[in-house]
């Protein structure tokens, strides 16, 4: 039997199959051409960088760096500019009172990127982060370029790829799914999860601890002491310092894992700890990277080949999917064989869905659970999940993100962090030592925002100087008025929050990190610094930001507060730290080193001789975090 291909069979084949695709490409030029007739006034108008033909500025935005170069062009061309990305023209904002106009007309006038639904759509998380009011039967243009091709590709080599279909989004996704996740994040509701929020502050401060030994003896071993430097036969001077970036131990690690326990616990697992793999973590950070390349990626290959990255994530999402489904079940099993809850138990998301619609005796959790599921009950089991899967996506490396800068912000602001020191220690005393999880939580019987004022500044500063959702995208649903010129529908609108902020920021020294600013400001200051991801006032203002202010507050309070913060030394070829974006923004390249306080008023002493080392921000490659 001969193994040798029919030439005569193939050659047919692949002539048809490029005339389909020579023809695909003839039909995305004449949309491109369409498109960009359609918009020739918008382009007129604004400024924007200089690009080249076809791709326009699409080579000079690398995926991680793209908030910060659309900043740098902010800065550059004004607070409303436009860039080119293969002949779609996107409008870049950073004008605070466009953007607050352009929220509290969403979603009727205004709704995210109909990119940004189909992403969390094919990876099976739509829910409250991604519902809208309006259905948008088209997709974003280069989507509709890529889809011709492969539609030709699969049509000339007959295969059977289809193309994921993108269910309609209506307002009443949104208003059920908001119905039921915001009353489970009322201040309220969140204050009854201090214990579990303080209970892992400990374990944060005990891990930091850790750290704290490997980053001394790390040091000892890159600038050891002159009695134990040893001199090489024949060398005329001994090395005197052995440094090695590969050895300093990060702790953005220990945030995220106490931030991801938090949030699942909040979500469905608490009591049922068991059942969450540990490597659940890793699974998570494998879709955010997934969601952040697919948002920047112009051609969607996903949809008809899926790359390595492309099957961990879909991975990832089964495996919260099936956490979720093990959970509910163990829990319904619990409620049937009429099993009691311990004391101190917290209802999470998924328990509202068990309890029947109306309340039991006078159990208030019970009955706040009964008008939640009532509202839960109008979902569909996908949606209930898709919901919870966002909750854990939104709450996960934001938190995180936070904590990570503030350590930045710390190391560089000496100054900052001894004021910090200085007021956790003259407010908890002795309890700032304290590993008991019910006394603590017995002292923290106000809000921590407003016993600690300055920490709560340093939180609010770093969000404003640092947001770790820096930016958010939007299409106009009809034709519409930006700025005094006609925008056409299906324009895309993208925000910069931190220009926004900074160009209207009230108080002296907008680029300096100053937490002060946030007592010594009036209420009426206060408003429009606070306009961060939490603080621009729409109806969809994010959820969970109470939930999240707890945590910062309680690891900054009880865990950071036992250490003194500082840059590990490092030569001036080291690559500096930077913000880079994987689906939410972060400082990476930060390498500190954590000194254990022996006693409460070290700190103070402490302080004096920690150096001013500037360390601005730069853009270059820069190590994973």
């Amino acid at each position: 039997m001969s193994f040798v291909p029919n030439l005569a069979s193939v050659t047919p084949n692949i002539t048809v199959a490029l005339g389909i695709v020579s023809l695909a490409t003839a039909a995305i030029a004449l949309l491109s051409y369409l498109r960009s007739f359609s918009k020739k006034q918008s382009k007129e108008v604004f400024p924007g960088p200089p690009g080249i033909p076809i791709l326009g500025n699409l080579l000079q935005i690398n995926s991680k760096d793209i908030i910060l170069q659309l900043e740098q062009w902010a800065w550059e061309y004004g607070p409303i500019f436009k860039i080119n990305m293969m002949g779609q023209v996107w409008l870049i904002v950073s004008d605070s009172n466009v953007i607050n106009q352009q929220l509290k007309e969403r979603p009727i006038r205004y709704s995210h990127s109909m990119k940004l639904i189909s992403v969390f759509q094919e990876l099976g998380m739509h829910g409250l982060l991604t519902a809208e009011g309006k259905f948008q039967n088209f997709l974003y243009i280069n989507s509709i370029h890529f889809e011709v091709l492969a539609i030709a590709v699969r049509i000339s080599l007959l295969t059977t790829h289809p193309r994921p279909f993108i269910h309609p989004i209506t307002g009443s996704d949104w208003k059920q799914s908001r119905r039921w996740i915001t009353p489970q994040f009322s201040p309220g509701r969140v204050a009854r999860s201090k214990s579990l929020v303080i209970h892992h502050a400990l374990i944060l401060r005990d891990r930091l601890n850790e750290h704290a030994k490997k980053h001394q003896i790390t040091y000892e071993k890159w600038f050891p002491k002159g009695e134990h430097v040893s001199s090489a036969v024949g060398k005329k001077h001994a090395d005197r310092v052995f440094y090695n970036p590969k050895e300093i131990s990060p702790v953005w690690s220990e945030f995220s894992d106490r931030t991801m326990a938090v949030i699942i616990n909040y979500a469905f697992a608490h009591g049922k700890d068991d059942l969450v793999p540990p490597d659940i973590v890793n699974g998570i950070q494998k879709v955010l990277a997934t969601i952040n390349h697919r948002l920047v990626t112009p051609v969607p290959t996903w949809r008809f080949y899926s790359t390595a990255s492309d099957r961990d994530a879909n991975k990832a999402v089964k495996l919260l999917n099936k956490v979720i489904d093990d959970i509910f079940e163990s829990i319904r099993k619990d409620k049937e064989n009429g099993e009691r809850k311990d004391e101190g138990h917290m209802n999470t998301l998924l328990e509202s869905l068990l309890y029947e619609k109306i309340g039991k005796g006078d159990d208030v959790e019970d009955a706040e659970l009964a008008r939640s599921a009532e509202k839960a009950s109008r979902l569909t089991l996908e949606q209930i999940k898709g919901n919870l899967i966002q909750v854990i996506i939104a709450g996960y490396d934001t938190t995180a993100n936070t904590m990570n800068n503030i350590l930045y912000a710390f190391a560089c602001n000496p100054t900052v962090q001894a004021r910090f020191h200085s007021e956790v220690d003259s407010i908890l005393g002795d309890l700032a030592v304290s590993t008991s999880t019910s006394d603590l939580t017995e002292f923290f019987h106000q809000d921590p925002t407003v016993q600690f004022p300055y920490t709560y500044g340093v939180m609010r500063e770093s969000m404003r100087l640092y947001p770790v959702v820096a930016s958010q995208m939007f299409e106009s649903n009809e034709d519409t008025v930006l700025d005094g010129h006609f925008m056409p529908k299906g324009t895309i609108t993208m925000h910069l929050y931190r220009p926004a902020s900074m160009r209207s920021c009230p108080t002296g020294d907008p680029f300096e990190f100053k937490p002060e600013r946030w007592i010594e400001c009036t209420d009426e200051e206060k408003k429009v610094m606070a306009q961060d991801a939490f603080g621009f006032v729409c109806p969809r203002i994010c959820p969970g930001r109470h939930l999240a202010t707890l945590q910062i507050m309680f690891y900054l309070i009880l865990s950071v507060s036992r250490f003194n913060v500082q840059l590990m030394p490092s030569p001036p070829s080291a690559t500096p730290a930077r913000e880079r974006r994987q689906f939410t923004s972060m400082i990476e390249g930060v390498n500190v080193r954590l000194v254990a306080l022996s006693c409460r008023h070290l700190s103070l002493s402490l302080s004096r001789f920690i150096p001013v080392i500037p360390l601005p921000l730069q853009i270059g490659d820069s190590k994973n975090k």
